[in-house]
């Protein structure tokens, strides 16, 4: 039987979760396609739509059923041919509400039966996020999938679902990036403020240049040399420039969350040190205790070792590829994990 793979992305160009799937995005892997949830042929609805779902409306919204939607959802142009097996894997980022569609997903197991495996891949923490956009009715959908997978180990244990790691393309460097920072963060405040501040005043100190934008940033930190307040979130690709112009990364999980952000991933990819108050670091596949250094404060940062300009080799060879992806799914599927 052939495997066919299909990933309904956020429908977000801007997405970071569709760096992930990059290599199918651009027709790179065979037997893949990533199709945006909803395929509107009028430019009038789908402007209707973005607006309805646009954040700062939703309140205003409520009132109106999912459903009105279902019949522009790509599902419906979805079938599998004669002894093929279609892997449906939905990326829904945080968005429950809006990209769960229970009637539609019950409807496409009744037709198509074994032939259809529906995937629901987590990005998040359950508990950590459970408070953003109905995500803590996350857990009340998993009965709709056949698989349910997360990046996240402690939930992979906790609720019985499959665990994976992120799928990581690694992308070409078309200019040639000096480095003009020692260490980098990028991401939301999510009581990390303080623990970055702290940082930037003992960097500023030892003479270490920091890149530290946070969306979300205290005013009050915002004197502070390397603190950088975040308007607006940027597109990856700017984001990746940045990671190629510094040393070293740093890596906060918010409280709660147990596995790696995209700041590890960037790390080994692309050769860069790596702080991180992860614990379970050690457990990752590629660590390096030479070029990563778990900390619980800022006191247990070598600044030296930030200093030091030896080269930084992981001899990454696409353990974090999307095929490797598809591979854990057909096994899991199978029974093999």
């Amino acid at each position: 039987m052939k495997n066919r793979f299909i990933i309904i992305g956020p429908g977000e160009r801007n997405n970071i979760l569709n760096h992930s799937f990059v290599e199918v995005i651009q027709g790179e892997i065979e037997n893949a396609s990533f199709l945006n949830p909803y395929n509107f042929k009028s430019k009038f609805i789908e402007k209707i739509y973005n607006y309805v779902y646009r954040l700062s409306n939703r309140r205003f919204f409520k009132w109106i059923p999912n459903s009105i939607w279902n019949h522009f959802s790509v599902l419906n142009q979805i079938s599998p041919e004669p002894n093929e097996k279609i892997y449906l894997i939905f990326v829904i980022g945080r968005d429950v509400d809006r990209l769960i569609v229970p009637s539609l997903l019950r409807g496409m197991k009744k037709k198509f039966g074994h032939s259809i495996c529906t995937a629901l891949l987590l990005f998040d923490s359950i508990d950590v996020t459970k408070d953003v956009k109905g995500w803590g009715k996350i857990k009340d959908t998993f009965t709709l999938f056949d698989i349910v997978a997360t990046f996240d180990k402690k939930d992979a244990c906790t609720y019985n679902l499959m665990h994976f790691y992120d799928p990581y393309p690694k992308m070409q460097m078309t200019d040639t990036l000096e480095i003009d920072e020692d260490m980098f963060f990028i991401g939301v405040d999510k009581g990390r403020c303080e623990m970055l501040k702290q940082i930037a005043v003992r960097a500023n100190f030892a003479g270490i240049r920091c890149d530290f934008e946070i969306f979300g940033l205290n005013p009050e930190y915002e004197s502070i040399p390397g603190l950088v307040r975040l308007e607006k979130f940027l597109e990856y690709s700017e984001t990746l420039k940045k990671v190629a112009r510094c040393k070293c990364l740093v890596e906060l999980l918010a409280e709660g969350q147990t596995s790696c952000s995209y700041r590890y991933y960037e790390a080994v990819v692309y050769n860069k040190k790596l702080i991180t108050n992860n614990k379970y670091i050690t457990e990752m596949p590629i660590y390096d205790p030479k070029y990563m250094k778990y900390i619980e404060s800022v006191d247990d940062i070598d600044w030296e070792w930030i200093k030091d300009e030896s080269a930084v080799e992981y001899n990454y060879d696409n353990e974090f590829s999307i095929s490797e992806l598809f591979k854990k799914l057909l096994d899991y599927n199978q029974g093999g994990i």
